[in-house]
């Protein structure tokens, strides 16, 4: 017999779990070295790095209605303590400090919350969908995701899309939060307002990031393995023992350093310098999964070499992106199919 957590026995022992935790991000802050961004301003800062919006009631099938309209006050509220934050750089965005406890002494009203066991109800209900609007901001970004937790249930229970790209963020006051760091050399501001029906939101920043990022998804779906269902995303990953652990990704999107980079972005302006032929970008894996560098290699037709080719992308790129080593080969290997084999470029 599977032993019960603390926090299921019973509300109450909830509710204590709950509290322990809050405690426990109270004392975690005070002695962090991260600092929270506080200011807010009226001036909309000039540059609109992304903007989103969407609908804030949706025919949900078998949930009171009442706690959609419930919904829309509660997010006009968090709105008013969000809206115009500034985040200078080496500042953290902190959803949960910048909202607060959503209580109904505060004017919140009871909406949706989804949790381990399902859809439930409680006062701040629905607030999630001002964060999944902000991290799909900070995705179109530089800026790097520090804390992000996702819902229990992958089903997002509307009538028009039940599976999400995979934004969507679970918050509860002060236990999870979501957190952005601004690692840029720049402000950036964050405004969220309603609108006509809809939850509005920009990220805006000084001046125009070096690169603008663009989220495609790719064969997204519900499938079974061994007779049970599982989600397939674009990431790579292994069961044992119970545990799921993570393998990388699928795609040539990598985080490196802070920065999610696109390998193919980096291939395309390499092929911008006059004198290469065809290159190809890898990213080199430690043993913990994690990029620890990036090189290229790269097909010249020109009196070229690596020295000229790194100057050159330094002129396009920003630091961040530039690969640690570039070497020159005669020609990039293939596999059986004609297509690039990166397992080999890996070895060399």
């Amino acid at each position: 017999m599977t032993r019960k957590l603390f926090c299921d026995i019973n509300p109450t022992c909830y509710k204590i779990s709950l509290e322990k935790e809050i405690i426990r991000r109270k004392i975690k802050d005070k002695f962090s070295k991260d600092k929270i961004a506080k200011t807010k301003s009226d001036k909309e800062l000039p540059n609109i790095v992304k903007s989103h919006s969407s609908i804030l009631i949706r025919k949900l099938h078998g949930v009171d209605m009442k706690l959609q309209e419930n919904k829309v006050t509660n997010i006009m509220l968090a709105c008013n303590q969000i809206n115009g934050i500034v985040i200078h750089p080496g500042e953290t965005f902190s959803y949960c400090q910048m909202i607060g406890r959503s209580t109904k002494e505060r004017g919140f009203k009871e909406g949706l919350v989804i949790g381990r066991k399902g859809m439930s109800k409680g006062y701040g209900g629905s607030l999630c969908q001002i964060a999944n609007m902000i991290h799909w901001l900070v995705l179109n970004s530089p800026l790097e995701v520090t804390e992000l937790h996702h819902h229990s249930d992958a089903l997002f229970p509307d009538d028009i899309r039940r599976v999400p790209f995979g934004t969507g963020t679970s918050v509860t006051y002060n236990a999870l939060d979501y957190r952005f760091k601004n690692n840029t050399d720049q402000d950036v501001q964050i405004l969220v307002w309603c609108e006509n029906g809809e939850l509005c939101g920009e990220l805006r920043s000084e001046r125009e990031f070096p690169c603008r990022y663009k989220l495609v998804e790719e064969n997204h779906h519900f499938s079974k393995e061994n007779g049970i269902n599982c989600y397939r995303t674009g990431d790579l990953g292994h069961i044992s023992s119970g545990k799921l652990y993570y393998d990388g990704r699928k795609g040539f999107q990598v985080k490196y350093k802070g920065y999610r980079i696109e390998l193919n972005d980096i291939e395309k302006n390499i092929n911008k310098i006059n004198g290469v032929s065809s290159c190809i970008v890898i990213a080199k894996y430690n043993d913990e999964k994690i990029v620890k560098s990036i090189k290229a290699f790269v097909v010249v037709d020109g009196n070229i070499n690596e020295e000229y080719i790194k100057n050159e992308l330094r002129k396009i790129i920003p630091r961040y992106m530039m690969p640690k080593i570039i070497k020159i080969v005669d020609k990039l290997p293939l596999n059986n199919n004609g297509k690039i084999d990166r397992k080999k470029l890996e070895e060399l």
